[in-house]
């Protein structure tokens, strides 16, 4: 946010108006941010622990669709699931889970990241949430909370179901 509040900064100059600490700004805004990330992340934990979910790892991976960002797939990968955007490869990145159907997004959000380095840490809910969403006995749909807000994605396939349906 340091482009925006040199701009802002700027304008409000140039205008005569009375000049606000942007740069103080943007980092309450950051913070009150992470303060509510963690938090909703220690909620979905402590209501929702991994022990008790009656999901496996296995049961997210798929693909999803969004208008927007296009194809999602989530697939496997050692003790993890690797998050991947069809043409967005500076997006890709782990999912660690922490909850029976909750996972932090650790990918960069950055299009100009080298996703091959990424490496997997244990969540601590300060990062983008990816949060499953369960339809009869099946994942049906996944919700993306990440800096724009809040993305739903649709699935689209089951690994070994054509249709994506069983």
């Amino acid at each position: 946010f340091a482009h925006l509040a040199v701009t802002y900064r700027i304008i409000q100059e140039m205008r005569g108006e009375t000049v606000t600490d942007w740069i103080k700004h943007f980092d309450d805004m950051a913070n009150r941010e992470i303060r509510e990330r963690v938090a909703r992340f220690e909620g979905e934990r402590s209501s929702d622990p991994v022990s008790a979910s009656r999901w496996s790892q296995d049961d997210f991976v798929g693909t999803y669709h969004h208008q927007g960002f296009g194809s999602l797939h989530v697939e496997p990968s050692a003790d993890h699931l690797w998050f991947r955007i069809d043409g967005l490869s500076g997006f890709d990145g782990p999912l660690m889970r922490y909850s029976g159907l909750s996972f932090e997004y650790q990918g960069d959000r950055d299009a100009m990241a080298w996703p091959a380095i990424a490496i997997p840490t244990a969540p601590r809910g300060e990062r983008a949430q990816i949060r499953f969403q369960p339809a009869s006995n099946r994942i049906d749909r996944l919700r993306w909370h990440d800096w724009f807000g809040e993305a739903e994605f649709v699935r689209a396939t089951v690994p070994g179901m054509a249709s994506g349906k069983p």
